[in-house]
């Protein structure tokens, strides 16, 4: 085996760890895979280059691994990957029709949040205080947010 072909093994294996850190995250096969083809690199390299070229070879792959490691802890090395637009937009207001004290009935159970028709139409609400259970008759106590609160109306 030519040193060649064994600096492609090892580059194959730290290649390997870089997609695990950057598009599988956490310990999967692709990080151990890598792991093992740099070690297995280091380990051929001992027994069919010389002694002075494998601890060279070592000295290498030892350094181009730190130098690849401090690299990833910068913070600047991490900011092409991140998202740089937000969501400013906010989802439309259901509560709009909704007044305070307008009757309904649960069409879920309520714990606290649940479904309720209002105005024959479903929302998402908050139940004030105990559970609720499905087909309760409600009221509207009051609106926050579009959020709307309710109480039972027994």
């Amino acid at each position: 085996m030519s040193l060649t072909s064994l600096i492609l093994v090892l580059l194959l294996g730290l290649l390997l760890i870089a997609i695990e850190i950057v598009f599988v995250p956490g310990t999967t096969v692709v990080g151990i895979i890598g792991a093992l083809l740099s070690v297995l690199s280091i380990g051929l390299g001992f027994y069919y280059l010389s002694s002075l070229q494998a601890w060279l070879f070592t000295g290498s792959a030892v350094g181009i691994s730190a130098g690849l490691g401090i690299m990833g802890l910068r913070s600047k090395t991490w900011t092409r990957f991140e998202i740089k637009s937000a969501i400013e937009s906010k989802s439309p207001s259901q509560s709009g029709e909704i007044q305070v004290g307008m009757p309904g009935i649960t069409t879920s159970r309520c714990n606290p949040i649940g479904q309720a028709e209002i105005a024959n139409n479903l929302h998402e609400v908050y139940a004030i205080g105990d559970y609720l259970e499905s087909g309760t008759p409600i009221r509207v106590e009051r609106i926050e947010n579009q959020y709307i609160y309710i109480k039972s109306n027994s």
